[in-house]
């Protein structure tokens, strides 16, 4: 199917059109940000946020369009971690991607909402156990602000302009819907920002890596590699990093629950299957890679 290319224009606001590209249908949003006042310190690039025991990614497309992947366990520490990396009038998040409904993931998306204006938030479609009662609190708080929830899955394409574009790999309907494991229907995104590629593994295990591999192939390689799961043992399988042959591995991993997280199995997979040189937040705290041509980047820690 032929893409549109939208463009950010306009001297009072940077016009994010995202275009999500359907089985069978095309739904258009466009989410406005305020770009006077868009002032990001760092620039486009890939930010990998510290938020402890959990996952935060930031995508910043330039001109003030950033998607944020998942928003880290209950509190403040994506928060922080945003205004580290945020211009002082830099207050807005043009669409929050929840990989899956789990605490770890959606927790700070409550504090966040306090401080940044929010676009639209998507989800895979599957929703949270029913113990975990801040799922449906966090349902009703974007009802009442009219902050659009959408579904999204396996095909689906957001577009950033020419700045780059995320494509949706899994799950797809019948792995969201009817998968055993929760974490199994984790989003797993493809996200190129001007020549730089990253893929976003979720918290998916080496099932559905297998299964990714074998529909996908060679489309999974990139240049970053958000590693499944924080390093568990039973994730980031030699399949998975053999196709997507990353030059860095970012394990998101802290001290608050994530014990023995990165194992020194997935350590040893990684050094066996990849030249990639591994970053850590707990080590490295908030970790950025910027493009520097295509396939290239630098790479800094932002303690």
């Amino acid at each position: 199917m032929q893409m549109r290319r939208h463009r950010t224009s306009g001297s009072w606001f940077a016009i994010m059109a995202i275009l999500v590209v359907l089985a069978d249908a095309i739904l258009w949003y466009r989410i406005f940000s305020d770009a006077s006042s868009a002032t990001a310190s760092h620039g486009p690039g890939i930010y990998f946020l510290n938020v402890g025991s959990g996952d935060a990614e930031l995508i910043d497309f330039g001109h003030g369009v950033r998607v944020l992947i998942d928003a880290g366990p209950a509190g403040t520490a994506a928060v922080h971690a945003l205004d580290s990396i945020s211009g002082p009038g830099d207050r807005s998040l043009a669409l929050v991607i929840i990989s899956c409904p789990e605490a770890g993931d959606f927790g700070g998306l409550a504090a966040i909402m306090d401080r940044y204006r929010i676009g639209a938030v998507a989800y895979g479609g599957r929703d949270a156990s029913p113990g975990i009662t801040a799922w449906p609190a966090l349902l009703e708080r974007l009802a009442s602000q009219n902050i659009p929830l959408l579904t999204l899955g396996a095909g689906d394409r957001i577009r950033a302009g020419s700045a780059g574009e995320i494509d949706i790999l899994s799950p797809d309907y019948r792995l969201a819907q009817g998968a055993a494991v929760l974490t199994d229907t984790g989003i797993v995104a493809l996200a190129r920002v001007r020549g730089l590629n990253a893929l976003f593994a979720a918290d998916i295990g080496t099932a559905i890596e297998h299964a990714l591999v074998y529909r996908y192939r060679d489309a999974l390689e990139a240049e970053l590699l958000k590693a499944p799961r924080h390093g568990a043992k039973d994730s980031t399988g030699l399949a998975l990093l053999e196709a997507a042959s990353p030059r860095a591995v970012v394990i998101e991993t802290g001290s608050g629950g994530l014990a023995g997280q990165p194992s020194d199995d997935v350590l040893s997979r990684i050094a066996m299957g990849t030249d990639a040189e591994v970053f850590r937040t707990d080590r490295d705290g908030t970790i950025a890679f910027f493009p520097v041509g295509e396939r290239k980047f630098t790479a800094y820690s932002l303690p």
